[in-house]
């Protein structure tokens, strides 16, 4: 196996398919020894999964998240936190933030899936919708596809998600990465190129993000990920090296929730682990224990 590390995935702590157990052994299957778990706005995965792999001295695992914020932009942005400690206050603060938020937006989505479109949702399956940690769109998109009103989860969204745009508030990247570092954790831009994971931003706008959030304590950019190209990758490392930031690497996996991605899917080899901005990385949220 020629790649052995996976920063970015996410569990049904979030919206990942599997869940904490399941990919620890997951992981394990497919030969990565350090891992992360980063769950969209909540940390609750990571207990379990820290548990789990404290009893296998073969497993390195990073308590990790991955807070959705948005810019005075009007701009998504994706910041990544890692190793910071269990509870930390600023970060738990984040989380409530974003829970009210994500809560927020899931009464106003299906406030307009019915206003707009006549789509109705029994209360069987609203009392679902409101038991999940952290709603988002693939939630109520695959629940859509099930009921036959849209083709599929992404169709969904695509179709019909996309569409509400509701004004329940936002965090802003900054304060996002001031929290992570001021917990003692390692805040990184992720997937930087497309923003919130789907829109493509050019070197220049990437690198204006990673100059303005460097002010605010970012460490790290994301340089290996499912779907960058060579030209992604070299230049996001000379960004990197060139504003003294860290790199990581991370597939994105959500299991079955977005096929076609699979653990380890992102380009960083054996070999590429030891270039200077990954070593960082990694001696860094792993406190220098994985070689």
């Amino acid at each position: 196996m020629d790649i052995v590390v996976d920063m970015h995935i996410h569990s049904t702590a979030s919206d990942g398919s599997d869940s904490p157990r399941d990919l620890v052994e997951k992981v394990k299957e497919a030969g990565i020894r350090c891992f992360a778990l980063t769950d969209h706005d909540t940390d609750k995965g990571c207990d379990e999964a820290e548990r789990i792999t404290a009893e296998d001295p073969e497993l390195f695992f990073v308590r990790g998240i991955e807070i959705s914020c948005e810019g005075d932009d009007d701009r998504k942005y994706h910041i990544l936190g890692y190793a910071f400690p269990r509870e930390a206050k600023l970060i738990e603060e984040l989380i409530a933030q974003s829970h009210a938020i994500r809560m927020a937006k899931l009464e106003g989505r299906l406030h307009f899936l019915s206003a707009r479109f006549g789509f109705s949702f029994s209360e069987e399956e609203r009392e679902y919708l409101y038991s999940l940690q952290n709603p988002g769109k693939p939630h109520i998109g695959l629940l859509m596809a099930r009921k036959g009103l849209a083709k599929s989860k992404e169709d969904a969204i695509e179709s019909f998600l996309n569409l509400y745009h509701g004004e329940e508030g936002r965090i802003r990247p900054e304060r996002a990465v001031e929290a992570i570092s001021l917990s003692g954790g390692v805040p990184v831009l992720a997937h930087s190129i497309y923003g919130d994971g789907a829109q493509k931003l050019s070197y220049e706008e990437v690198e204006k993000r990673i100059v303005m959030l460097r002010e605010y304590g970012l460490m790290g950019v994301e340089c290996f990920y499912w779907n960058y190209t060579r030209t992604d990758e070299r230049t996001l490392l000379a960004l990197a090296e060139k504003n003294g930031l860290m790199a990581s690497a991370g597939s994105d996996c959500h299991g079955m929730h977005k096929t076609g991605i699979f653990l380890g899917q992102h380009g960083l080899t054996r070999e590429k682990m030891e270039l200077a901005p990954v070593r960082a990385f990694l001696d860094r949220v792993t406190q220098g224990r994985f070689r």
